[in-house]
């Protein structure tokens, strides 16, 4: 069985970044996906370690794609088992199993499984996967608005990138760079980074991280009031996460583009892709995907004058933001206060 499917594992992950073939390969992977999870268990229980942890780095992507979180957290535990204690493998199982739980909005359990992995990678001088754990301790704190920390992080991950050429890396930052500047209403600056990002995805093929930052593009373009941009620029990032079988950039997207028919006073377009987003996040367990698009959820059913619909709404939201210690509970809250005091005051 180990025989018979870690080649066609390695086969179908070599197919992700190719817009031909990325949508069948994650399709057999979600198909398969018991045997899979079966084989790499079969190599771990008769001591195949090599073949165990190649299987949970590959069934880490694939499973991501097809939104199988529960296997992929799986696949990446029994890497973690079979991994050699204080080796790269360990690293690079705790590091993955922290961006995971940080996906479904575990930022505890994320933060703790990244410090076990930057630990590990400094006591074996590996350079690149310091970078890699620091920029993800950077998006960490940027989820829960510590802008200050979360800068330090990725100007640290930033220099060691470009001193070891690690153009890949160096694009992955700067977009996250682009995302603080955004955040703190310095567009120009978000601007530059985004499109420096595009270019090096651009030159080496990236297509996932193309996407994700046409993706952003569009939400600076939305912000600035280019509606049409904004939505040629998520159209065009939505093509491509369908093409690589990307469901949580699917669903990221369809919430933008949600966004922008709310802002065009399409309600009924709105919530149609507002609830095709919400049902991919909770399908992935994505749970700060959850708690933002019921909020928004919320807002449109404020618009559209169902007040105490969008007050259930609204209170779950601020509840879930709350669990996550996420900076968007106090958004939350003060759209909740405004929405109660329309409900009070019979409006």
């Amino acid at each position: 069985m180990v025989q018979f499917y870690l080649p066609r594992v390695e086969e179908a992950y070599s197919h992700l970044n190719d817009p031909e073939r990325a949508r069948g390969a994650v399709a057999w992977a979600a198909a398969e996906r018991l045997n899979l999870i079966g084989a790499q268990e079969a190599a771990l229980e008769r001591g195949m370690r090599a073949e165990a942890v190649a299987f949970a780095y590959r069934l880490d992507d694939l499973f991501e794609r097809s939104g199988h979180w529960d296997l992929r957290r799986r696949a990446l535990e029994n890497g973690l088992k079979a991994a050699t204690p204080g080796s790269r493998d360990e690293a690079a199982f705790r590091h993955n199993l922290g961006v995971l739980a940080q996906q479904q909005g575990d930022y505890g359990q994320a933060r703790r499984l990244y410090e076990e992995s930057l630990r590990i990678k400094e006591e074996l001088g590996d350079r690149a996967g310091v970078a890699q754990t620091l920029h993800q301790l950077g998006n960490l704190a940027y989820l829960q608005g510590d802008y200050g920390q979360a800068r330090q992080f990725y100007q640290e991950s930033l220099r060691i990138k470009e001193e070891l050429g690690d153009r890949a890396g160096v694009a992955k930052t700067l977009h996250q760079l682009g995302n603080l500047a955004y955040l703190q209403g310095d567009y120009g600056q978000a601007r530059q980074f985004y499109q420096e990002s595009l270019r090096i995805e651009g030159e080496l093929g990236n297509r996932a991280g193309v996407a994700q930052t046409l993706h952003q593009l569009g939400v600076l373009a939305q912000h600035q009031g280019d509606y049409g941009q904004a939505r040629r620029l998520y159209e065009e990032s939505l093509r491509i996460e369908e093409e690589l079988g990307n469901r949580a950039g699917v669903a990221q997207t369809l919430h933008q583009l949600g966004n922008l028919a709310y802002l065009q006073g399409d309600y009924g377009q709105a919530r149609r892709l507002y609830e095709e987003s919400l049902r991919i996040e909770e399908e992935l367990g994505n749970r700060a995907g959850v708690a933002t698009t019921t909020a928004q959820l919320a807002l449109l059913e404020e618009a559209e004058g169902n007040l105490e619909r969008a007050l259930e709404l609204i209170t779950r939201a601020e509840e879930m933001f709350a669990r996550l210690g996420s900076p968007y509970r106090e958004r939350a809250r003060r759209d909740r206060e405004r929405i109660q005091g329309r409900v009070g005051g019979g409006d």
